[in-house]
């Protein structure tokens, strides 16, 4: 009997840790086998188009309603991170650049699936973050990181004029 209690409660633990509150994005192009360069190739040019900075930054992310407690907002006085001066440079040779200030952080990005919604970046210090891409396009490039169980990061870039 105390065998089957303690199954019961490891099968429980284990059905509760899953990742069915997030919703996947809902604004990606699809992309059959004929047009996935032609996407790759749209949503690189958006990437690397410009200088992006952070428009917000929150912890806990479900969905687009839901974006989780906020970290950072732009213009917000209560944040819990200073993120106004932060900028990031994505060049189509796979490079990035964070810039804060007069620190820069460099490191590698790629996308890891033919529809170019999953992507890396690979920070030279040796940190990597698996990110999954929300929304972009010539304004705006937000996407979510997978850090741990119930806290998945959602990061709104906005483009730098």
């Amino acid at each position: 009997m105390k065998a089957f209690i303690i199954c019961v409660i490891v099968v429980l633990v284990f059905a509760a840790c899953t990742k069915t509150d997030i919703q996947p994005a809902s604004k990606i192009t699809s992309a059959n086998s004929t047009d996935n360069l032609s996407v790759i190739k749209t949503h690189t040019n958006y990437i690397t188009a410009h200088l992006w900075k952070y428009q917000g930054w929150y912890f806990h992310y479900v969905d687009q309603q839901h974006k989780g407690d906020p970290q950072y907002i732009r213009g917000a006085l209560d944040n819990l991170v200073d993120l106004n001066i932060n900028r990031y440079r994505f060049r189509k040779n796979g490079t990035y650049i964070e810039t804060q200030g007069q620190y820069r952080f460099p490191g590698t990005w790629y996308f890891t699936d033919s529809t170019a919604t999953l992507f890396v970046l690979k920070h030279d210090d040796g940190l990597r973050d698996n990110d999954s891409l929300i929304f972009v396009d010539n304004n705006h490039f937000n996407y979510i990181t997978f850090t741990h169980y119930h806290n998945t990061i959602y990061t709104e870039l906005i483009r730098v004029p």
